[in-house]
């Protein structure tokens, strides 16, 4: 999968998740945080005002010494440059690496645009529902089933295969980390701790843009 696809396809995801979430709360539950270890934000949705710049929230610098790049190398490119930013964010930080060309990760927020009496809890129906109900791919015959992705926000999935992180903050922001994984080398284990320091430096990168508006 090339890079360039990445928009159309995360684009479908976002919509199959919302759809997904309506159909069931099979599985609904939150994550139990340890405060020791949690990663929040105090950042808080103004429905009023435009969500941050998602190529804002992650330095060059820290995806460089993630993956062994040099940062000059790394393009952020906004994702929805003439989208409605109040709802929905979304950057590509793409390199090219001799090995493995087009490789990349997306970061996408997106705000509950749903009616609050009918659909006020999809973002805690969808995050939780990967890990029963799963996410499938184009192509796949059967459901990528997620894990428990712990002390991120307020409850978060992962899925190493498909290259997936989905966190949210209490049912006003959903966010997705998503790698390019036929364009990467790189074990569960180094993707787990990679996703870790970018959600880290995210959610504080939030809560500086929240408190300097």
């Amino acid at each position: 999968m090339k890079i360039q696809l990445l928009p159309l396809l995360f684009g479908l995801c976002l919509l199959f998740i919302s759809c997904e979430s309506n159909k069931t709360t099979t599985g609904y539950s939150s994550a139990i945080l340890d405060s020791k270890n949690a990663i929040t934000t105090t950042y808080k949705v103004d429905p009023k005002k435009n969500l941050p710049d998602a190529c804002t929230l992650v330095s060059r610098e820290t995806l460089a010494e993630i993956f062994d790049i040099n940062p000059v190398f790394i393009s952020p490119v906004d994702g929805n440059v003439d989208g409605n930013k109040k709802e929905h964010r979304a950057c590509f930080y793409k390199w090219d690496d001799p090995n493995f060309p087009n490789a990349g990760i997306l970061i996408q927020l997106q705000t509950n645009t749903m009616d609050e009496e009918e659909y006020g809890e999809w973002m805690a129906l969808a995050v939780a529902n990967k890990r029963t109900t799963g996410e499938t791919m184009m192509g796949d015959s059967e459901p990528h089933l997620f894990k428990m992705f712990p002390n991120v926000g307020t409850d978060g999935s992962y899925n190493y295969e498909i290259g997936k992180y989905y966190w949210r903050l209490d049912n006003d922001l959903l966010i997705m980390l998503a790698y390019n994984m036929q364009s990467m080398d790189i074990t569960e284990e180094q993707q787990f701790e990679s996703a870790n320091i970018i959600a880290k430096e995210l959610m504080d990168n939030l809560s500086k843009a929240g408190n300097s508006e």
